[in-house]
């Protein structure tokens, strides 16, 4: 069986409370990126984004219990 690399860091939203946690797997036994580099690209590229589905997601969740 082959190694794999594991990354993982919290996602915070603008209050830096804890909305979730982002996790990315490789099949290679490690990245071809230091842990810095790859946090500083997360960081920019998807971050931003995954705050924005994970705010929608609990809008639609608190909508829905309201509901019931």
């Amino acid at each position: 069986m082959k190694s794999r690399a594991y990354f993982g860091r919290l996602v915070k939203d603008d209050n830096k409370d804890n909305v979730g946690i982002l996790l990315i797997e490789t099949i290679n036994p490690d990245f071809n990126i230091s842990p810095e580099d790859l946090n500083e690209d997360i960081e920019k590229l998807i971050i931003p984004h995954l705050k924005t589905m994970l705010e929608i997601s609990n809008k639609l969740k608190e909508d829905e219990s309201y509901e019931n």
